[in-house]
């Protein structure tokens, strides 16, 4: 386990986003809101990228919804972008993501009070933990995104 305390100078939690996202041959983040996007670069053998923010647009900005939808058109058919419109209380943190080691799966997850932000990526006061977990976990946390999903409308213009 890691933990990720910030503000952090050596911005250490967005350089793990960074590289999850670079390796990562399955990836979830899912974030309450979003203010802005940092466009992260994709492996070429992820297979799955999906995106899903919660319909606070009260918070969320429109520019940050349109960089992240042309960042997920740039990717194309693997990334998906979505918004929970039919959840109330959607609230979660979390970037799943399996990688492939020298031929061995492995799954990571990152949870914590951080939203998709720069401000909580540089300057908010945060707390995250990174763990390596098991296949059941990894499979009982998809689960939950499919429902999640089911209540949820892609974002495409």
């Amino acid at each position: 386990m890691t933990i990720y305390l910030h503000p952090d100078t050596e911005k250490k939690l967005s350089k793990v986003y960074k590289k999850a996202f670079a390796n990562a041959i399955e990836i979830f983040s899912i974030s309450a809101y979003l203010r802005d996007w940092k466009c992260f670069d994709i492996s070429a053998n992820c297979e799955s990228a999906i995106l899903i923010v919660g319909k606070d647009f009260g918070i969320t900005r429109k520019q940050a919804l349109t960089k992240a939808l042309d960042w997920k058109n740039n990717i194309g058919k693997n990334c998906h972008f979505y918004v929970a419109t039919e959840i109330d209380g959607f609230h979660p943190k979390i970037l799943l993501w399996k990688e492939n080691q020298n031929g061995r799966l492995k799954n990571y997850l990152i949870v914590g009070s951080s939203n998709l932000t720069i401000a909580a990526f540089n300057k908010n006061y945060e707390a995250n933990i990174k763990v390596k977990i098991s296949d059941d976990s990894y499979d009982k946390i998809s689960i939950w995104i499919a429902t999640i999903l089911s209540f949820s409308r892609p974002v495409t213009h």
